[in-house]
């Protein structure tokens, strides 16, 4: 299936990859980010009417609350339709202690929209993907193992793609030397 992606933060780290990979395979892919004009959460209406034709929308970039905003607002303008929204999230919405606590919160809100907008209705689908600690430059200092940029670029597209049909709504992934430690 060719579909049409929009996609927040597509120049650097998961989303630079998940654009190049999208763009490779053949799907058309909108990126949205601050290096073309689309600063969040100030162009949110603007990205919402670029994107409004495209079958799935990428909800990647991470800019405070404007996850939650453009999740809540894409909810609104696509409910009903057979369409595909999926948050990229973060294991350290789970942490007790997480290193960013206030990175952590937003996250967390983010996952708790999504929830709310799933139980108002089955459309559009609402994926959320949580990975853990993935090789990017934002992870540069962080010790332990890490998940491989390419390694969160398969997860996430099988979750978008699932090839055996289940709908997997919500996902946490670890790089398996990795102890999740999770209130």
């Amino acid at each position: 299936m060719r579909a049409k992606i929009a996609l927040t933060g597509h120049t650097r780290g998961i989303g630079s990859s998940l654009y190049d990979f999208y763009l490779a395979s053949g799907h058309e892919i909108r990126g949205f980010s601050k290096s073309n004009g689309y600063n969040l959460p100030d162009k949110i209406p603007q990205l919402l009417k670029e994107a409004d034709d495209c079958d799935v929308f990428i909800n990647n970039a991470y800019s405070d609350g404007a996850q939650i905003v453009l999740l809540s607002n894409l909810w609104e303008r696509w409910k009903g339709k057979d369409k595909i929204i999926l948050n990229i999230s973060s294991i350290r919405a789970r942490y007790v202690k997480a290193p960013d606590p206030r990175y952590a919160a937003f996250k967390a809100g983010l996952d708790k929209m999504a929830k709310e907008c799933l139980s108002r209705g089955p459309l559009p689908k609402i994926l959320s993907v949580s990975p853990g600690v993935v090789d990017t430059v934002s992870n540069i200092n962080r010790a332990g193992p890490k998940l491989t940029i390419d390694q969160a670029v398969k997860v996430i597209d099988w979750v978008l793609f699932n090839p055996i049909g289940a709908l997997v709504s919500e996902i946490t992934f670890i790089h398996p030397e990795q102890q999740m430690t999770v209130g």
